[in-house]
């Protein structure tokens, strides 16, 4: 639920907290900022809850929490993303477990002087925390991902009491729809759509993508992965997704991408990185294919979760954590750490520059800092502090490597923190040997000290599209009411017809025909809302030789007939 009363608020204070982390960050178009992070226990687990909090001085002070994403101990409510959408709306979203969807509430109104929002509405499942796209065409893109279940499955059957459907079965419906999801709106948000989504996937970690489009109409996802970030293209609007290559180098840690209003597109991440450190703000003048000025914003090592919103005078509001405080063995330990929320204020004159040239930029300037913990929780109470050799010698004497491997990673996890640190393929050889040997007692411990050393410590392939397939995408999109003779166009190539057929779908994830018709339905949709145009002669623009066809089409596509999509989008 979403808490509003200040009295419940109390408990969700800066002293009640001893750690946060995955902030995201929106500016009102009257100016006021809001900032989101989460936060609860001692780990990302249950009871965990999100913060959102706002300043009226453009981000010199903020205020106390002011609403807070909360359901109770036996939930989880995570990833906090918030948004401006092109009404002026202040979305707040969350991912909520063990439930798995995205949740979200709305102000209509983000410069008033009480905060209000709508009540909480589903818009997808599993989790979201990157912001969503807005098209060329009008439709809103939301990248919501779902991960694997196997690390939450004994959480799920000890402590969500599920009635009506028998928890393998879910888990197993679950399972068919991994990847990085697409879902869309055409209606400025009253529904939500599964349209497509990226599943083929290298190295997959928590995806966390995100969305651009070309100037070109193509789609371009960006993806983390345990290696770096993968990009997939889409040539019909977000519903087929070409295999995921590595593009960017990064330390397998959420980035942010995004077109900025003059054109540009920004990239926020890791340069010539050791760990989660040198967080850098890119700019590319051509889509993306190069990224020729940056500015580094903060140099320091645990700093991670960049999200950023643009004013409308071109500034750059961009926050991101530092040293978040979570997976402590003990408060003293959870003390040391920074455990802030930073946030940049920058132009594109500054990252051009490679320097604060601006006189209103700044860098590291702190949103929320906790101190003291004096809440009455006791986090710790059930995090031990073990000696690794009584750990060895406990784990080596289980009667299954299934509940060795459990204990060992209760203590050593794998999460999104630290799993950039560690070496998969070396974990996973070393769980193979246990296996292998599993019942001799001493080459176990062996493979143990050798397995938590190694948890203890905490080549990019550019993805060039094919020249023949690019041309041929272009001269689609320049020609939309034309019809393709797609043997001549192989002939002049001096390619034969079924090959050109086989690249195009492997390039594009869709075939010829079927990439035409995404194109003409583009053009609709841009004439719908730009031009007075009658329907019939939009359609007949397009390519579309049959009125009725065109109409029933474009509403199985978009969930709204063409006259409807008109007066949600109509510019005026």
């Amino acid at each position: 639920m979403l808490i509003t009363d200040k009295k419940e608020l109390s408990r969700f204070s800066d002293e009640n907290r001893v750690w946060q982390l995955v902030p995201s960050v929106a500016r009102s178009r009257g100016g006021r900022l809001f900032c989101t992070f989460y936060s609860g226990a001692a780990t990302e687990t249950l009871g965990n809850f999100c913060i959102l909090i706002k300043s009226d001085d453009d981000g010199e002070s903020w205020s106390e929490p002011i609403a807070v994403a909360y359901a109770g101990e036996l939930h989880r409510c995570f990833d906090p993303t918030l948004w401006i959408d092109p009404l002026g709306r202040l979305w707040f979203t969350w991912a909520k477990g063990h439930e798995y969807g995205v949740y979200g509430a709305i102000c209509d109104d983000p410069d008033a002087e009480k905060i209000s929002f709508s009540d909480e509405f589903y818009i997808g499942e599993s989790v979201m925390m990157n912001k969503p796209t807005v098209l060329s065409t009008g439709e809103w893109l939301f990248p919501i991902a779902v991960w694997n279940f196997w690390a939450f499955e004994d959480t799920l059957k000890q402590k969500r009491p599920y009635t009506d459907i028998h928890i393998d079965e879910y888990l197993a419906g679950r399972h068919a729809y991994t990847g990085a999801n697409v879902y869309k709106s055409s209606d400025n948000g009253k529904t939500f759509t599964l349209i497509g989504g990226c599943r083929n996937i290298a190295a997959r970690s928590f995806d966390e993508h995100m969305i651009y489009e070309r100037q070109d109409g193509v789609l371009v996802m960006l993806i983390r992965t345990k290696r770096g970030i993968a990009r997939s293209l889409s040539y019909d609007r977000g519903v087929t997704w070409t295999y995921a290559t590595l593009c960017i180098q990064n330390p397998s840690s959420r980035f942010h991408v995004r077109r900025l209003l003059s054109g540009r597109l920004l990239l926020i991440n890791h340069d010539n990185f050791t760990g989660r450190n040198n967080m850098t703000a890119f700019l590319s003048e051509d889509d993306g294919k190069t990224w020729p000025y940056k500015l580094l914003l903060d140099e320091r090592d645990e700093v991670s979760y960049p999200d950023m919103a643009q004013g409308e005078d071109g500034y750059l509001y961009i926050v991101y954590d530092r040293e978040r405080g979570g997976y402590k063995p003990s408060l003293d330990e959870t003390m040391k750490c920074a455990r802030e929320i930073l946030m940049a204020k920058i132009n594109e004159e500054d990252i051009i520059a490679g320097k604060i040239v601006s006189e209103k930029s700044y860098l590291k300037k702190i949103v929320s800092k906790l101190g003291k913990y004096t809440g009455n929780k006791d986090y710790y109470k059930d995090i031990p502090d073990i000696d690794p050799k009584e750990l060895i010698e406990t784990a080596s004497k289980y009667e299954s490597v299934d509940k060795i491997l459990k204990t060992v990673f209760v203590y050593y996890p794998l999460n999104c923190q630290n799993m950039h640190l560690v070496d998969a393929k070396k974990t996973d050889c070393i769980i193979a040997d246990i296996e292998k040997d599993f019942g001799d007692s001493e080459k176990v411990k062996k493979h143990l000290k050798k397995l938590i050393l190694l948890l203890s410590k905490s080549e990019c392939n550019v993805n060039r599209e094919e020249p023949l397939v690019k041309g041929l995408t272009e001269y689609l999109q320049s020609n939309v009411s034309a019809e393709i003779d797609v043997k001549n166009y192989a002939e002049k190539q001096h390619v034969s017809v079924y090959y050109l057929c086989h690249l195009f779908k492997k390039t594009a994830g869709i075939s010829i025909y079927e990439y035409r018709n995404a194109c003409r339905f583009a053009e609709a949709k841009k004439l719908l809302a730009s031009s007075d145009m009658k329907i019939v002669d939009i359609c007949f623009a397009c390519g579309f030789n049959d009125a009725s066809y065109f109409a029933k089409k474009f509403k199985f596509s978009e969930g709204i007939s063409p006259s409807e999509y008109r007066k949600l989008h109509k510019r005026r």
